[in-house]
């Protein structure tokens, strides 16, 4: 069954070479997280350079820390680098001590923490990043096949209500879990994602659909749904919230 709770997830960067400083920040990142409702996923790279820059996807990663210390020299220059390939990543750096803080204003938004960092400053800026990215974060959480699956509302094509089961459609994949749709949906109205509810047995997400007439919502890859006189007016308002965003 799907959790009421709501959680959502944050992707995150640590380019450095010193392996304790690594692991320190680390287990850090990861007590905030659980403190704060967040999964963390955390990858760490040793070095910034031209192959990190060349390979860089554009809002893969949440927050990319680089500890200026103990980077290759021109760890600076490579984050700048990374700036301009992705405007939205926010970038924190790491030092011992205050002299580049100045650095900051080249790359923003950034921000410069002194090492060792304590765990109040991390939770401070992760909570400031969370606030920018957490209505495109939001995801269920089901069991399926004994794995569990964390599915964000943004990845969502429609849900479909199938007597005590929830059929979760993506565009690669479905899945089936034990649920509600009415419960389903009263967590989702919890972020900016719209779902219309079209019938008792649907909901769809506004962001994949095509066109909408009194009678039928059309997806974008050729699905055709009908709309039942009980939902009509209440989808057909929905959506237009939807459009007027």
């Amino acid at each position: 069954m799907a959790e009421k709770k709501q959680m959502m997830y944050m992707n995150i960067l640590i380019c450095g070479s010193d392996s304790d400083e690594i692991i320190q920040l680390e287990n850090q990142l990861e007590e905030v997280g659980k403190e704060e409702n967040i999964r963390v996923n955390i990858d760490t790279n040793i070095c910034m350079n031209q192959q990190l820059v060349k390979n860089w996807v554009t809002e893969k990663y949440d927050i990319l820390f680089v500890n200026l210390d103990n980077t290759e020299k021109d760890g600076l220059y490579y984050a700048e680098k990374i700036r301009l390939k992705d405007e939205k990543v926010y970038i924190i750096l790491l030092s011992e001590n205050q002299e580049k803080i100045q650095e900051t204003f080249e790359i923003m938004p950034a921000s410069y923490l002194i090492t060792p960092v304590e765990k109040e400053n991390l939770r401070h800026w992760v909570k400031k990043v969370r606030e920018k990215i957490e209505d495109h974060r939001l995801y269920i959480t089901f069991n399926y096949k004994r794995k569990t699956y964390h599915i964000p509302y943004q990845k969502i094509l429609y849900l479909e209500s199938q007597q005590h089961k929830i059929r979760v459609v993506t565009e690669k994949e479905s899945y089936t879990f034990y649920g509600q749709l009415s419960q389903i949906q009263k967590q989702m109205e919890q972020g900016k994602e719209i779902f219309l509810r079209i019938h008792q047995s649907y909901l769809i997400n506004s962001r994949y659909i095509y066109w909408m007439d009194g009678n039928t919502v059309r997806t974008q890859d050729g699905r055709e749904f009908s709309v039942s006189g009980s939902c009509r007016e209440q989808a057909k308002t929905a959506y237009r919230m939807y459009r007027n965003q």
